[in-house]
């Protein structure tokens, strides 16, 4: 859906893939948050970034992931060029985002 076009609807799938996930599935669980994140930014659900950062960040020790973190470094990046669109709390967090998958490097 996202790959689409249809980014608010693919918001919707990733939120739900990532509830419904069991949480002993701890890599995919992080795969989930990360595409739920770009797919956010995609959108320009801005305001609802904080919350997948947040969570991104406290299951990062968990998983290691090339993949993964290609994306997130991707969205990140998005996230920087649309900062003024932000809310200052989610530009915080994904700055501390970009510092510890630096540090994780």
């Amino acid at each position: 859906l996202a790959s689409l076009g249809h980014r608010s609807a693919a918001v919707d799938h990733f939120q739900l893939a990532w509830e419904l996930r069991p949480v002993e599935a701890r890599r995919a669980r992080f795969n989930d948050l990360a595409h739920l994140l770009d797919a956010q930014v995609a959108a320009g659900a801005l305001e609802d970034v904080e919350a997948s950062l947040a969570a991104i960040l406290a299951s990062m020790n968990d998983v290691s992931s090339a993949r993964t973190t290609n994306l997130l470094c991707r969205t990140l990046r998005q996230i920087e060029r649309r900062r003024g669109d932000a809310p200052s709390t989610a530009v915080d967090l994904s700055i501390e985002l970009a510092h510890a998958l630096s540090d994780s490097d």
